[in-house]
């Protein structure tokens, strides 16, 4: 009977755990760093938020579960950073009132109070690509309105090897990337006397809708520049009929 009265009586999921996970605080330490400076990436409306691998980058460990956890207890939020049906997925993290207090209890330090986010997400179906997909996505914007070179009889497609010399060093997996948010397409042709198919790529209507939304020049994925966009209006709008 005791113990059950005393099971009623134990402290809610969001209270501190007698014995948290030394990892745990560091990750929140550095989200709350991120926060409190500002920086990160913008997801509604403010600052702070974080990808596993830009957590993992700074504190060079690995932390496998350490974002799903802290956002289970409260300490951290979670935001879709992929769009829906495309892309791979993944999320965004920002420490919450809850993490600022229980940090400043458990390491100190003091407490500093940061913008909550917006109930609605401005930023709500960003896509976050490297720096170099973006400039090779903007080279492709740029070939479409040029007549040359022609191929399949219509302006706008290059080869990875043309696209590179045109945006400096360009890696394959780049423009796979720009191809799983739709963004390019590509076209293969075989050559007589070619070993093998040469590929061809093209911004499509979606791509040439992609804004750039913001953009940090070094994050967590091997320290490269990393854009956010979003796809605006492309093309003329249509009459509204009356």
């Amino acid at each position: 009977m005791a113990r059950a009265a005393f099971r009623n009586h134990e402290p809610p999921a969001m209270a501190i755990p007698r014995k948290p996970n030394p990892l745990d605080l560091l990750a929140l330490e550095v989200l709350r760093d991120v926060a409190v400076a500002e920086r990160g990436w913008r997801r509604r409306g403010v600052r702070g938020w974080m990808f596993y691998e830009e957590v993992r980058s700074t504190l060079g460990r690995q932390i496998a579960e350490v974002l799903p956890r802290l956002a289970r207890r409260g300490w951290a939020e979670r935001v879709e950073a992929a769009e829906k049906g495309r892309g791979r997925s993944v999320s965004l993290y920002r420490i919450t009132d809850a993490g600022l207090r229980a940090l400043a209890t458990l390491v100190g330090g003091g407490y500093r109070p940061i913008p909550a986010p917006l109930p609605d997400d401005p930023e709500a179906g960003s896509m976050y690509l490297p720096s170099r997909a973006w400039v090779a996505l903007t080279v492709l914007r740029e070939a479409e309105k040029s007549a040359a070179p022609l191929r399949f009889g219509e302006p706008g497609w290059l080869t990875a090897r043309e696209i590179s010399a045109r945006s400096d060093v360009l890696l394959p997996q780049e423009l796979d990337r720009l191809r799983e948010h739709g963004l390019v397409e590509r076209r293969d042709h075989t050559y007589p006397g070619a070993r093998g198919p040469i590929r061809t790529y093209r911004i499509t209507t979606r791509g040439k809708s992609a804004e750039l939304v913001d953009s940090l020049p070094r994050s967590g994925y091997g320290g490269v520049g990393m854009v956010q966009v979003k796809l605006g209006s492309a093309g003329p709008k249509r009459r509204k009929k009356r």
